[in-house]
Order: C-alpha cells, then sequence, then structure tokens
C-alpha cells in the first residue's frame, strides 16, 4: 500500500507526496476540504491515484508552501531522535553507552555493638563509631558483615573476627554477622582481631581501632593484627571500622594499635615464694623489704608478631654464673636459699632483629640500676649485695624510645683484700683500677 502525506490548501488544491518524493495535486471540492489527510493506495485498492496537474502562478506559490510545511514536519520529526517505531536513538545510545561504562560495585561494612546497660545499639556504617565513648560503658558484643559485594568478581569472599574477653581470653574466630564476644554475662571486651578472606582479601585491607579505657582511641591496626588491650584488664568502649584498597594509605596512624605486655615475669623471693606474674616494666620483686631475690623466670607474649626466645642468666652467691635458660624456664638454684647478685638478658631468633630487650635491677644499698640492654651485665659480682627486684622491658626498634641507660649498672671487684669498705661504683668509661667489665660467655 501506497501512504501520500496531504494537505488541503485554501484554493481547493490538494496537495500529496508520496514517498518517492513525487508531488501529486488534485481540484477538491469545499466539502472534501475538511479532511486535512487522506490515506491513498495504488491500483490494487480500487481507488484512483490523484492526476498531476500543472500549475502556475499562485498554484506554485501554494505548491512550494506546501513543500515547506511537509518539509517542515519531517524535519520537526527527525529533530526529535525518534525513528518510525517511536523509539528515541539518542536516548537509547545514551543507555548503551552508561550499560558499556557502569561503575565497578565498591564493598562496603556494617557493623553493631552490644554495650553494658544499653544492648545492641543501631548498626552503623563504615567508619562510623560502634559504641560509646566518655560513659565508661563496656563492649561486650559484636557483629561485622560485608555488603554490595559483587558475587561474581569476589565469590567465596567474607570478613572473620575474634574478641579477647575478660576471664575468657581470645575467643574462636567468627563471620559474617555472628557475634563475637558475649551478651548477660556482664564480660568485657578488651581487644579484637578482624581480617577479610577470600578473594576480595586480595584487593583490600580492613583496618579497624579501640577506643580503650584509660588509654582512649588507639591506633589503627589491619587484618588480623590485635586493636586494644591485653592483659591489662582494660575494657574496650567502642570500635571504628573502614576498608582501604590496597596501595592506598591508612585511615590514620598505625604506631600503637594495641597495649599488651610483650615480655612477663615472675620473681621468687625471700620468705615470701613466687609472686604473681609482672608486666612489661613492672617490678617484679621486693623494695624496701630487705628480701633477697632467689629465683627468677621470663616468657614472652603469645601476641607478639615475630618469633624467638628470651634468654636469662643469673650469678648466685657461691656459684656464679648459672646456666642459661629461656621462655618461662626457672633460673635458680633449689631449695639452697641463696642470693641472685646479678642477671642479664638476651633475644634471639627473628624478633631479635626487631626489639631490643632492656632491664634494671634493684640492688641492696645501692637502689635502682641504669637499664643494661641485649645481654649486658647488670648487679654486683663478689661484693655480696643481693638483687632485690627487677624491671624488663621490650623496645621496638626504630619505633620506641629506649628507657634511661644512665648510672650504675653492674659493680665487680677484682682485688677483694685491698676492697675499701666503701662502696665504689664503675660508670661507663671511668677506669677504677680494682673494678673489671664482667665478659659474656
Amino acid at each position: 500500500m501506497l501512504v501520500l502525506l496531504a494537505a488541503v490548501v485554501p484554493n481547493g488544491i490538494i496537495y500529496a507526496q508520496d514517498t518517492s518524493g513525487t508531488v501529486q495535486t488534485e481540484e477538491t471540492s469545499e466539502a472534501d476540504e475538511s479532511g486535512l489527510v487522506q490515506e491513498l493506495s495504488d491500483g490494487e485498492s480500487g481507488n484512483e491515484s490523484l492526476s498531476e496537474e500543472d500549475t502556475s502562478g499562485d498554484d506554485e506559490t501554494d505548491a512550494e508552501m506546501t513543500d515547506e510545511l511537509l518539509n517542515g514536519d519531517e524535519s520537526s520529526v527527525n529533530d526529535t531522535g525518534a525513528d518510525s517505531d517511536g523509539r528515541d536513538d539518542t536516548a537509547a545510545g545514551e543507555n548503551s553507552d552508561d550499560t558499556d561504562t557502569e561503575e565497578e560495585q565498591v564493598p562496603t561494612l556494617r557493623y553493631q555493638a552490644h554495650i553494658a546497660k544499653k544492648g545492641w545499639l543501631s548498626s552503623v556504617s563504615e567508619g562510623q563509631t560502634a559504641g560509646t565513648t566518655g560513659q565508661a560503658l563496656q563492649l561486650e558484643a559484636i557483629t561485622v558483615s560485608l555488603e554490595n559485594v559483587d558475587s561474581e568478581k569476589w565469590t567465596g569472599s567474607g570478613i572473620t573476627y575474634s574478641a579477647h574477653v575478660r576471664k575468657i581470653g581470645w575467643q574462636s574466630s567468627v563471620s559474617n554477622g555472628q557475634t563475637a564476644g558475649t551478651t548477660g554475662q556482664a564480660l568485657q571486651i578488651e581487644a579484637v582481631k578482624i581480617e577479610l578472606t577470600g578473594p576480595i582479601a586480595e584487593e583490600y585491607d580492613v583496618y579497624y581501632r579501640v577506643h580503650s579505657q584509660t588509654y582512649g582511641w588507639l591506633d589503627w591496626a589491619k587484618n588480623g593484627e590485635i586493636a586494644g588491650s591485653v592483659g591489662y584488664a582494660k575494657r574496650a568502649e567502642a570500635i571504628e571500622i573502614v576498608l582501604v584498597k590496597k596501595g592506598e594509605a591508612a585511615p590514620g596512624s598505625t604506631d600503637k594499635s594495641c597495649v599488651y605486655s610483650r615480655v612477663n615475669c615472675w620473681a621468687h623471693s625471700q620468705t615470701i615464694g613466687w609472686q604473681s606474674v609482672e608486666k612489661e616494666g613492672e617490678i617484679s620483686g621486693t623494695t624496701g623489704q630487705a628480701k633477697r631475690l632467689e629465683a627468677l623466670k621470663l616468657q614472652l607474649s603469645s601476641e607478639l608478631e615475630y618469633s624467638g626466645s628470651i634468654e636469662y642468666q643469673v650469678y648466685v652467691q657461691k656459684y656464679g654464673w648459672m646456666e642459661w635458660k629461656s621462655d618461662g624456664e626457672i633460673a635458680r638454684t633449689t631449695g639452697e636459699a641463696k642470693r641472685i647478685e646479678a642477671i642479664r638478658i638476651r633475644l634471639t631468633g627473628d624478633i631479635a632483629n626487631y626489639y631490643d630487650v632492656y632491664y634494671s635491677v634493684h640492688m641492696a644499698k645501692i637502689g635502682w640500676s641504669g637499664y643494661a640492654c641485649n645481654g649486658a651485665v647488670v648487679g654486683t659480682i663478689e661484693l655480696s649485695k643481693r638483687l632485690e627486684a627487677v624491671k624488663v622491658v621490650l623496645v621496638k626498634k626504630g619505633v620506641d624510645s629506649a628507657p634511661d641507660t644512665s648510672g650504675t649498672k653492674y659493680v665487680e671487684v677484682t682485688h677483694p683484700e685491698i676492697f675499701p669498705t666503701v662502696l665504689r661504683s664503675r660508670e661507663p668509661g671511668v677506669p677504677v683500677p680494682w673494678f673489671r667489665e664482667p665478659q659474656l660467655e
């Protein structure tokens, strides 16, 4: 069927344009002028085709007007960008481009805190605070979930986390929205560890920090490191967690994300026996009670990120230097009530590449020595002076500040027959004829 667009003008002429561009005209009566568009068919439809007639003068002008009308309509249609089916080609093209440049899904986190006296708080989004600060309320449980994860790209990805709980210690890890910690038992979380699992762990790091009793906001830990405190009975009060693409900067300082005792010390004192464990930097033994230190043992924390051992040796009344002991073994004489007069301590294994060990002793009638380091002797030799207490600290190389090493560290006499009644001590670099520096074996 041939479809023609037709227009009626006031002079009674129909101007029509077929699909080939041919303009056809036909005179019309006034009755016909009421129709603005007619559908014409070819011979097979039984209707006669419009015959072409010559036009001149005003007729030509009218024809030009009609052409402009028809062409104008056609131009208007083209300007809309719609095709013969009524679809917007421009819009379709834009949608196609949008599909091709669809943004990558960015994973996010959502987590929730259970707080003493409040219960479960509303969950929060990545980077926000879950818990409370300034209210002295302990964090008791948490849940953490990954959201908006591309199921095709990161199939099998997840997040696992564990809590160090008062009176319990480290719990087994849980994952993907499960509860870490306790509820209904009034037990505080003190530290947490969080890490990503599966393919997403190759593209993202998870950073987290804890607001801890006494210490406030600690620095950021990441990927399974400890955030909080261990061994000091300090409650965690709030937590923040963020995802960071690998290679991008951490959300803040990462220097001190956890407070824990890296080395623990036990002392056996005269008439007291074994005392409770003392943490890094604390006094193990007694002062001001004139009680001799009779035995000693040291042990590194299992939370340390490097492997290795701590070794220690004691100089004992009448026996001299005893054998080196390590990792919780007892350095002493057995049942003989002999005083320890000097000690030396060192690290071995991988940890020695990252940490130094410093130690100070309290000597009878002398008081606290300056700190010695990495195997140097501290105390007295052949002066019958008992040790009464000891302090031990680990210092991370290039990160932590070393304790004060000034002052007397050890005293040794090489000629007891001429040793004066007044105690003499040697400062480093100041020679004294009857003193010599003990040599390490």
